[in-house]
């Protein structure tokens, strides 16, 4: 490698908390083609960050779920991401989801739970191309299902927006019944457990067909998160997580566009510093209580 190609390489500094996560982390720079600018452990990160003249992203690798060195490092990159300093990836097992998204918020810190060495090298190939937020589950379809994340989110916001409106049978240029307004039905008291049901309902398609063909999960958190309103419960993003029924890489994806689409909130948990809850907007609680109602009009079935 010559001397010019050496400096054109993007430079990664990778942190982790145990001698085997470093190693992951090396191992995903290499095959990502990225120069190691260092692998040090948590404790050393801080003044490796103040030192380093420049680099491209910082690679956090976790085998637990940390302590204060780790919530003090997060917060640095949190940092450092609202000011654009790098792209930064955090990887971290499933009982380190609340202690991770309780401080890592920015769309430009991809979190990835419990990947294998093939997602960690795909991150870091995205975060050198600048597609803006990359989460990806599998290596051979992460680009599809980025593309397909958006243009799901985009129509159930636009479809929760509709049914918020008091005008729900204006014309909007789109085939609807001219004979009947759904916004006019009453809103009847919407239950946890009509809720419940209804996740249950979908649940059982999975008795019948490949659970794949099923796997984006934004309407089964809508519906888990109205129905731990009406009771309420705060639910915690690994709760939400777990209820999601698919990978955790994906219900952290899809968490997070769901709360840059308005539709979700986070709530800082005041007993516990290192958890965020996970909560409807008031205007997504409208949305899906009105869905209810509009589909109670209809005598169809609520799934």
């Amino acid at each position: 490698m010559s001397t010019g190609d050496f400096r054109e390489q993007p430079v990664v500094l990778v942190f982790g908390d145990t001698p085997g996560s470093r190693a992951r982390g090396e191992m995903a720079a290499a095959a990502a083609g990225w120069r190691l600018g260092c692998s040090l452990d948590l404790a050393g990160a801080p003044d490796r960050l103040d030192l380093q003249a420049g680099m491209d992203a910082v690679l956090v690798e976790l085998d637990g779920e940390g302590n204060g060195v780790l919530d003090a490092l997060l917060d640095r990159i949190e940092r450092d991401a609202r000011a654009s300093l790098y792209r930064a990836i955090i990887v971290f097992p499933p009982e380190a989801i609340d202690a991770v998204t309780a401080r890592i918020a920015h769309p430009d810190i991809a979190l990835l739970c419990d990947p294998d060495p093939v997602e960690r090298a795909a991150a870091l190939a995205m975060a050198l191309s600048k597609r803006g937020p990359w989460f990806s589950d599998s290596a051979k379809d992460g680009d599809d299902r980025l593309q397909h994340l958006g243009e799901e989110v985009a129509r159930i916001a636009a479809a929760l927006a509709s049914l918020s409106s008091e005008a729900l049978g204006r014309d909007s240029g789109q085939v609807h019944d001219r004979t009947r307004d759904y916004a006019a039905e009453p809103a009847l008291p919407l239950s946890a457990e009509t809720l419940r049901t209804a996740l249950r309902a979908r649940r059982m398609r999975e008795r019948f067909f490949d659970a794949h063909l099923f796997a984006d999960p934004a309407w089964d958190m809508l519906l888990d998160l109205m129905a731990a309103r009406i009771e309420g419960e705060g639910v915690a993003v690994s709760s939400l997580c777990i209820a999601a029924v698919v990978p955790p890489t994906t219900a952290l994806r899809w968490i997070r566009t769901m709360t840059e689409a308005g539709l979700f909130i986070r709530r800082a948990d005041p007993l516990d510093g290192r958890r965020i809850f996970i909560e409807l907007s008031d205007p997504a609680a409208d949305g899906v209580t009105r869905y209810f109602a509009a589909v109670r009009g209809m005598g169809a079935m609520m799934v």
